[in-house]
């Protein structure tokens, strides 16, 4: 079975809020998706039981899982995380390749085609003295700066501040804010398959210190 996210049929679980993302992707390409304002737990098993079901697929016969690993719901991301794992330790599931992607990453990665200058900036929601913010210096260039900044500083630095997560509280007070771009999950990883990293398994984002990555071909690579 070919490991290649682009290739086969593979489940997708974004729970990074303020919605849940049940998707299964199919050669690339959104199969079928959902967006859950339920709980994680309460709506997983319902919702993926229903994908599954609606296009007489079952978990053995899928390549993997795209994960979302934030930033944005701790919770969420934790107990998709969670429940990622346990399904990559079932026997049927042994083929199984996790692939995951940073969701404030995508949503910078959404603005590029429109940007008429760089860096372009996205902000998202992450506690009330500041905000997460992840800058593309240029997509040749294969760089993404990750940090924060303070919510008063986002119009200053000319940053788009994006709807992720499920505090309410913690939004700056903004008028101009963007919903993620959910429906747009696989258009976005095709266009920049350097967002997606594969990995042994599921980790949620953790952004308390500062990070500069820099894209390299050979950690992204599929096998």
């Amino acid at each position: 079975m070919d490991k290649n996210w682009q290739t086969g049929s593979w489940l997708l679980l974004d729970a990074a809020g303020p919605g849940t993302v049940f998707g299964l992707v199919q050669d690339g390409e959104w199969l079928s998706s959902l967006i859950s304002d339920e709980p994680f737990l309460e709506g997983c098993q319902t919702a993926v039981e229903g994908l599954l079901r609606d296009h007489k697929l079952e978990l053995n016969k899928l390549s993997g899982v795209l994960y979302a690993s934030g930033p944005g719901s701790t919770l969420g991301l934790r107990l998709a995380a969670m429940f990622i794992r346990s399904l990559m330790q079932l026997p049927e599931l042994q083929h199984w390749r996790c692939a995951q992607y940073n969701n404030l990453e995508l949503a910078a990665a959404s603005l590029i085609e429109e940007a008429e200058s760089f860096p372009v900036q996205a902000a998202a929601p992450w506690r009330r003295d500041r905000v997460h913010r992840v800058l593309i210096h240029d997509p040749s260039a294969n760089e993404i700066e990750s940090g924060f900044l303070q919510p008063d500083d986002l119009e200053k630095a000319k940053t788009t501040l994006f709807s992720l997560g499920n505090r309410a509280a913690n939004r700056p007070m903004l008028e101009d804010i963007r919903p993620y771009p959910a429906e747009e999950i696989p258009l976005i990883l095709k266009r920049y398959p350097r967002l997606l990293a594969y990995t042994g398994e599921p980790i949620p984002y953790s952004a308390e210190t500062p990070e500069f990555a820099r894209w390299s071909s050979k950690r992204h690579s599929a096998k």
